[in-house]
């Protein structure tokens, strides 16, 4: 009964348009399949535009008889795209099964949200300087990725400067070792106050995995206050042999494990002997085992506008591969999560918590928590930065710092902010809260030019009890 009647309203029509609808059924009432249905409906309606004039004539319907109809993309307002076939241009047939492999085994049908997370991913595999996607023939479309490689063997330069540590200067260059990305060296070095020099060997058995072998020597003038005031100096020579054992990359995640070799040379032999917190400070090798993760899909790395970055990193410490000091491995775990929030057209607050835990009541100096700075890790692997800070200062085995950074727009690349920070320290978690606290803040503008971030800013830390002015220009690192 039902065929029939469909049949006698075929045979009645005039003009009978039938858009492709596959995969889409009767329930199918997303948004995705509803704006991808309209877009066909429309595009078979114009496929008989010549017909449907014909019709309005004969009806004797009049109108605008000189109006055309802009021809377009019929596929640029479609959200969700039918797919036949994937391949991979600007790379060895080798190079493309190994991206094949970033993506979905069988790709039918895609929106273009997930069209732009492929390529971020293809894109965060670090091995290309452009990647873009093309679309050929008609629905189902063949779904072509173009890669740029990018260019290696050549030497990359940097300068940095602020009101801290002065002038810096960053060479870098990559060398890759065969056609393939199958291994590659990467050689850094820093000149500076504190210089270092840091050779990286890797070995990408696919896209998504990297192993490898690194060392690092570096010298370091650390200058530790007392509530703002200088309490001491110790130069530290450090030596670092790591061994990433397996190293993935899942879009905007990575995962890594590996195990390393520090060995601490000390050569401020007469500040050791005067100050009671480096008595018993020694030169001495340390064997390292840690898994750190990363999840980071932020839009900006100075004032960013959306995403989120979280981190993780747990290591044991020990001097003989099993102990440290004839006890239990030292264990450390650091933790650092923010996310930018909307509060209007140009301004955001981005809320930030970082934490790191010594679990260990015995700790050996270099493996403490130093606090303050601008910049994590800028002296110290382990340093947390603490905004309107002097300098570092030594805290307890546990720190809490929760920090929120107001930022405005007003022009172009022109930001004004405002950072408000409350840090928080004990020896252990369970009474955290009995510990000391203290709160700072500091507020500023930057330009992000073409070489690098413009600040100029001043802070104040209840930690260093003073005021700081700060002036930088140039990317840090």
């Amino acid at each position: 009964m039902g065929k029939e009647k469909k049949s006698q309203n075929i045979d009645d029509t005039d003009l009978l348009i039938t858009p492709n609808v596959h995969p889409y059924g009767s329930m199918d009432f997303q948004k995705p399949a509803i704006d991808s249905l309209i877009a066909r409906g429309e595009q078979a309606a114009m496929e008989q535009w010549e017909a449907l004039m014909t019709l309005k004539a004969s009806l004797g319907i009049t109108g605008n008889e000189s109006f055309t109809r802009e021809r377009q993309n019929p596929y640029i307002r479609l959200d969700t795209l039918l797919v036949d076939n994937v391949s991979v241009e600007g790379v060895s047939p080798r190079d493309e099964k190994r991206i094949l492999q970033l993506l979905p085994a069988r790709i039918e049908k895609v929106t273009r949200k997930e069209l732009d997370a492929m390529t971020a991913r293809i894109f965060g595999a670090g091995l290309f300087s452009r990647v873009t996607y093309r679309l050929d023939g008609n629905q189902p479309f063949n779904l072509v990725f173009l890669v740029e490689s990018k260019e290696y063997n050549t030497l990359n330069l940097g300068l940095h400067f602020n009101s801290n540590d002065m002038a810096a200067i960053l060479a870098n260059t990559t060398i890759r070792l065969s056609e393939s990305y199958n291994s590659m060296i990467d050689i850094t070095t820093r000149l500076s106050r504190d210089p270092y020099l840091q050779i990286d060997y890797s070995i990408n058995n696919s896209l998504f995995y990297k192993g490898g072998i690194s060392y690092r020597i570096s010298n370091n003038d650390l200058s530790i206050y007392n509530r703002g005031q200088l309490s001491y100096q110790l130069e530290v020579m450090r030596n670092a042999l790591d061994l990433h054992f397996s190293e993935f990359y899942f879009g905007n995640v990575q995962l890594h494990m590996g195990a390393g070799f520090e060995y601490f040379d000390y050569s401020n032999l007469l500040g050791r002997n005067t100050h009671s917190t480096l008595k018993g400070v020694s030169d001495q090798l340390y064997i390292n085992y840690l898994i750190n993760g990363v999840y980071d899909n932020l839009n900006n790395t100075y004032f960013p506008t959306s995403g989120q970055y979280f981190s993780f990193r747990y290591t044991l410490h020990t001097d003989n591969f099993l102990q440290l000091q004839d006890e239990l491995p030292l264990s450390v775990l650091k933790l650092n999560f923010y996310k930018p929030l909307q509060l209007g057209n140009k301004t955001f607050l981005t809320p930030r918590i970082s934490a790191r835990y010594v679990m260990n009541d015995s700790v050996p100096f270099i493996y403490r928590n130093f606090v303050g700075g601008r910049n994590d890790g800028h002296y110290l692997p382990q340093q947390i930065a603490l905004q309107g800070s002097t300098g570092m200062e030594v805290l307890g085995n546990l720190v809490v710092s929760v920090d929120a950074m107001l930022h405005h727009e007003f022009r172009p690349k022109n930001y004004l902010y405002v950072h408000l920070n409350y840090t928080l320290h004990n020896n252990h978690l369970y009474d955290l809260y009995k510990g000391d606290d203290y709160w700072g803040c500091n507020t500023g503008y930057s330009f992000l030019s073409i070489a690098g971030p413009l600040r100029l800013e001043l802070g104040y830390s209840g930690l260093s009890r003073k005021f700081h002015p700060y002036v930088s220009f140039g990317y840090h690192f």
